[in-house]
């Protein structure tokens, strides 16, 4: 199975502190969720050169380019864009986040970023819903970093819609270490439709040449969310078998 070769230095540059002893969950509520997917194009690399060595690239690679809509809950109201790969850590699928934009108040982006090592960067993120498309739009200090949509979408059983957890990137203690959060997901309703990239900047999104090529499906869903306490951690350089341990 081959492993991951970027440096530990690259995966955690801007990584969050995180503190996750006595955490308390975060309950979300309702919220709107947009996920389009693509197959990673990795330029004139290799897949391996995406991960640390204690995950292990799929065939292909999928780039989730994804966006919640919270209406409310303990921290206000916020929107988040976030990119990710997948991956697997040991047998089990994951997904490693390359950076995230919360658009919402400064209290959100601290609980996001000191529980959950959501990457707390400040930007604008324009979510519209309309019969024929969701549409979402990114923007960090007026540079425009994610513009997309899924067209034409049509409905499906909840159940069809399957959630990968994140393999977040933070600091505990001042170890780098990944953190694996697993959202508690109701899904209330889901729509499928063509994913459709009008822009991205791979740069932001810490994927150098990098960039989502075929197209694979767009999906939107309305849920309900709670970000429980994260319960494991892995050494990003160790394997899950080897290196993956309890949150105490």
């Amino acid at each position: 199975m081959l492993r991951g070769n970027r440096s530990i230095d690259e995966v955690f540059n801007g990584a969050p502190d995180v503190d996750v002893e006595n955490l308390e969950p975060l309950e979300l509520g309702r919220l709107s969720w947009l996920q389009l997917n693509y197959e990673l194009l990795v330029g004139d690399g290799y897949r391996t050169d995406f991960f640390p060595p204690g995950l292990h690239p799929t065939d292909p690679v999928v780039v989730n380019l994804q966006v919640w809509d919270v209406d409310d809950g303990p921290a206000g109201p916020f929107r988040l864009a976030q990119v990710r790969l997948t991956c697997r850590a040991g047998v089990r699928i994951r997904a490693l986040q390359t950076n995230s934009v919360i658009d919402g108040t400064d209290e959100a982006r601290r609980r996001l970023s000191s529980g959950w090592a959501y990457r707390p960067v400040a930007g604008s993120i324009d979510f519209k819903r309309f019969n024929n498309r969701w549409s979402a739009e990114v923007a960090v200090d007026g540079r425009p970093v994610l513009k997309g949509h899924m067209s034409l979408p049509q409905p499906l059983n909840a159940a069809d819609l399957q959630h990968i957890a994140n393999m977040n990137a933070g600091m505990v203690d001042g170890e780098a270490l990944l953190l694996q959060v697993e959202p508690a997901i109701t899904t209330l309703g889901v729509l499928r439709g063509a994913p459709v990239l009008e822009n991205f900047d791979p740069e932001f999104w810490n994927l150098g040449d990098a960039k989502p090529g075929f197209p694979v499906i767009g999906a939107g869903a309305d849920l309900t969310m709670t970000l429980p306490p994260v319960r494991f951690m892995q050494d990003p350089v160790k394997s899950a078998i080897h290196g993956t341990r309890k949150v105490a």
